[in-house]
């Protein structure tokens, strides 16, 4: 791929050479001014490219649109690598160039077809002020240059096929837009790969912003931390089979996410139609559940979302998960007690912090948590196997246990809510929620206090129902 790369961008630097010069007025004038131009690509190809030469067949200028098309252009090296295209249009200032219906580009590496391109569009690239070989020849210059000074409003790619070594990429259509200073748009439709190591595809991807080089630094903390600098993404249609995983994927989406300075106040995750091999997360003691469930595959749709709010003094999220054949889950929960003192803390510590220290390290305290499940296949299966078909039976053993151990612990007011919901969901195998409100803020050490004085039920009041 090191050919491929050289004489891609060598393509660039062509186009730069002739656009970044390309300062004609007048239409008569056009033609002479091209013709100085090609010459000098021509000669920079020579000198920068080691071995190439850049050919083309013909060419017609436009003054007053300061543009230029060339007609089968190439840039050859003598080792038979070349990238070949049918034409390609220029149009530019000394400040930025746009080259547009680059059509029917072919990438060859010493004498082997490797991909082809049916039509490449680059619209208002900004001519770096450094010196371009430099940029592409050494990485700390191209990572300078990404970061600090590249833009480019779209770049538009259709109909790519690539056959490296036994191995094939293919894309419909790429749009990369308002690229900035290393942040990138990205719309994707129809990526498929094939390799020695397994397939995968996506019908789409969108992303509103994404920024690139922690991407390229393989940062693996900052990808996590801010991700990507993304607001909003959809993936759609992805399946993948490897070595190493398979699994089908209908949706993965974010959005609803705010941020204050380098801190993450809010966020959106949704997941639909994840289908996983039941091989892949069935151990010895769930395949057994699996098969009596007559569940073959796994079949996972939810969501999570979070906030950390200032003016609510609270930090909040939420996850639910549904797994098809077994049910539904979903779990609330709201923590109080963020003061501005803390926030600011927060916010001048986020590159660093963990979001589960935020919890943890700034004393705040559980206000209320809500746990909802609803069965599809997989309560009633188990009731049933455990009960040995006597439902009812089961129920008031069961409640009747919760209420000893209640009384134990001196909590008998709490369970008393508890106890009946569990009997009732034991008997209707149907539905069962469970919410806790507390009286006063539920820090670790007030909720330590509470369950060693045996007064939780001073501090916390809790409902539940269960069919």
């Amino acid at each position: 791929m090191g050919n491929l790369m050289k004489y891609g961008i060598g393509a660039v630097v062509v186009v730069g050479a002739i656009g970044g010069g390309a300062i004609w007025y007048v239409n008569n004038q056009a033609d002479k001014i091209v013709d100085k131009l090609l010459n000098d690509a021509q000669q920079f190809v020579a000198e920068k490219l080691n071995g190439a030469t850049l050919n083309y067949s013909n060419y017609s200028s436009n003054g007053l649109a300061r543009s230029v098309t060339i007609a089968d252009v190439s840039i050859t090296h003598d080792n038979g690598s070349s990238v070949k295209m049918d034409s390609i249009t220029i149009a530019g200032n000394d400040e930025m160039i746009s080259i547009t219906d680059a059509t029917n580009i072919d990438i060859i590496d010493r004498g082997q077809m490797l991909g082809q391109i049916g039509d490449l569009d680059i619209v208002n690239l900004a001519i770096p002020q450094d010196d371009v070989m430099l940029m592409l020849m050494d990485e700390n210059a191209l990572i300078n240059e990404l970061s600090t000074g590249l833009s480019v409003d779209t770049i538009s790619v259709a109909d790519l096929r690539f056959d490296v070594d036994g191995e094939s990429l293919s894309i419909n259509s790429l749009d990369i837009n308002d690229v900035k200073n290393a942040s990138v748009g990205v719309d994707l439709k129809g990526l498929a790969f094939d390799g020695y190591d397994g397939t995968f595809s996506i019908a789409e991807f969108s992303v509103d912003k994404m920024d690139i080089i922690p991407l390229l630094m393989e940062d693996e903390d900052a990808i996590a931390r801010d991700m990507l600098g993304m607001s909003e993404m959809t993936l759609k249609g992805a399946v993948f089979d490897t070595t190493d995983i398979s699994f089908n994927l209908a949706l993965l989406s974010l959005d609803d996410v705010s941020r204050d300075g380098g801190l993450i106040t809010a966020a959106n995750i949704n997941l639909e139609g994840l289908v996983l091999d039941i091989e892949q997360i069935a151990g010895p003691d769930i395949a057994p559940v699996m098969t009596l469930l007559n569940i073959n595959e796994i079949d996972i749709s939810g969501s999570t979302a979070y906030e950390i709010s200032l003016a609510k003094g609270t930090v909040s999220g939420s996850l639910g998960l549904g797994v098809k054949g077994m049910g539904e889950i979903d779990i609330t929960s709201t923590f109080a007690g963020l003061t501005k003192a803390a926030y600011e803390d927060i916010l001048a510590n986020a590159a660093t912090l963990e979001p589960e220290d935020i919890i943890e390290d700034y004393g705040l305290g559980l206000d209320s948590l809500s746990i909802d499940y609803k069965d599809d296949n997989l309560a009633d299966t188990l009731i049933d196997l455990y009960s040995g078909g006597n439902r009812a039976g089961m129920a008031d053993e069961v409640t009747a246990m919760i209420s000893f151990y209640g009384m134990m612990a001196q909590q008998a007011e709490l369970v008393s809510a508890i106890a009946p919901a569990v009997g009732d969901f034991i008997r209707g195998g149907n539905q069962f929620s469970l919410a806790v409100k507390a009286k006063q803020s539920l820090s670790q050490d007030v909720l330590a206090r509470a369950m060693e004085v045996g007064n939780l039920q001073d501090i916390v009041s809790i409902t539940a129902s269960g069919s």
